[in-house]
């Protein structure tokens, strides 16, 4: 009788002893887990942010270094100089030396009719009255269109720029290079599961996604949620984890750069 009382007086000591050992141990596990998964993930916010920010800068001088280009022939070459297509050939190789990214030019007169063009289509002679984007770059003089599919029947977006010479307006057209901006916004992913992408006003992929998804299919975003300073918040992923954001609004052009990045995969 004695002998098991002592045995389970031995037991309690022992397991008190346990407890007031390991649970402050515990409690302090957990406080230290916590608060460097919360530093660890404040770290990812504040990385993206910081990338998505530095990326769309340099989007935009992409963007604003090809239109400047653009407008610097426009304005030092007549409407009948433009029209010589040698000459126009020699305009195109010599700012893909210097610049790159161009795919063709084209000189369109006011009725929306390409006069001239030089590059890998057949597009002289279209008619570009009822596009979109004439009607844009005849009102604001200059133009970057969202990427859209046109006679070529590919993904492309350009840049264009009206020039009035005397009682008559004209337009020089470019387009650029879908591949060559496409591997600009990737380069600001990281990692696995990093990703980058442009989406425009309406959530349309302006570029295609490293996971999941098409350039010109519709992002599973509510673009509405998006203001024009970077913001980052948590989003639920196609596999379900949850993923975080970071989004910049363009400058130069009514686009969002969005890097997301696996939290879950990055925490593990």
């Amino acid at each position: 009788m004695e002998i098991n009382l002592y045995t389970r007086l031995q037991t309690k000591i022992i397991l008190l002893t346990l407890l007031v050992t390991f649970t402050p141990l515990l409690l302090l596990g957990v406080t230290i887990y916590r608060q460097f998964a919360n530093m660890y993930t404040e770290k990812i916010r504040e990385q993206i942010s910081y990338r998505a920010e530095f990326q769309a800068e340099a989007l935009d001088l992409f963007l604003k270094e090809r239109t400047a280009i653009l407008g610097t022939i426009a304005d030092t070459h007549g409407f009948q100089t433009m029209l010589g297509e040698e000459n126009l050939a020699r305009k195109l190789a010599v700012i893909n030396l210097r610049a790159g990214a161009f795919v063709d030019l084209g000189v369109i007169d006011h009725t929306g009719e390409q006069l001239a063009y030089v590059g890998p289509y057949e597009l002289k002679g279209r008619n570009y009255y009822d596009q979109p984007w004439f009607g844009e770059v005849m009102s604001k003089g200059i133009y970057i269109s969202d990427v859209y599919l046109g006679f070529r029947k590919v993904p492309h977006f350009i840049i264009a720029v009206r020039r009035h010479e005397g009682q008559r307006s004209w337009i020089l057209r470019a387009t650029i290079d879908p591949d060559i901006f496409s591997r600009i916004v990737q380069a600001a992913h990281t990692g696995k599961t990093g990703d980058a992408y442009l989406v425009n006003e309406q959530g349309v992929w302006q570029t295609k996604p490293r996971f999941g998804g098409t350039t010109l299919e519709k992002a599973p975003l509510d673009i509405s949620l998006f203001g024009k300073h970077t913001m980052t918040f948590e989003h639920e992923g196609a596999g379900g984890g949850t993923v975080l954001l970071a989004v910049y609004c363009l400058k130069s052009k009514d686009w969002l750069l969005i890097i997301s990045r696996d939290v879950e995969y990055e925490m593990a």
